[in-house]
């Protein structure tokens, strides 16, 4: 209701202006899947981000273990899907290990963490408790 509101406000200002409402439009910043549980042995993901503005990753959030083929892009106030592909590697450090990589538009920011498996202790077994 209230982005409803705003767009509203902005397109009657706009209007005012003699300006077009289409250039107004929020934000928009998705991921169809906000999390990637990987296994040990590693492999490649589907994530499907849909923005409506300029956004970029920041590099710095990406660690080593984890490549992603597409970091950033931009649209001109259409949504726009962005197919992208993480590769994750096989996890030898002998622990589980977990990556938050941060995407960002001038407004708004989202996080797609990446939960990779660490080896299990030889003889543990699932006790269902913890």
């Amino acid at each position: 209701m209230r982005k409803a509101l705003i767009a509203i406000l902005l397109c009657a200002a706009a209007a005012l202006c003699g300006v077009s409402c289409e250039k107004y439009a929020l934000p928009r910043l998705d991921l169809s899947n906000d999390t990637i549980l990987a296994p040990l042995e590693g492999g490649e993901f589907g994530v499907t981000l849909t923005s409506n503005v300029r956004w970029m990753f920041d590099d710095g959030s990406i660690q080593d273990w984890i490549y992603l083929d597409l970091k950033y892009g931009t649209s001109d106030y259409v949504d726009v899907e962005y197919p992208l592909k993480v590769r994750v590697n096989a996890n030898d450090t002998g622990a589980e290990r977990k990556c938050d990589m941060t995407v960002t538009t001038s407004t708004l920011s989202r996080k797609l963490v990446v939960i990779q498996a660490g080896p299990e202790e030889e003889g543990e077994e699932d006790s269902g408790q913890e």
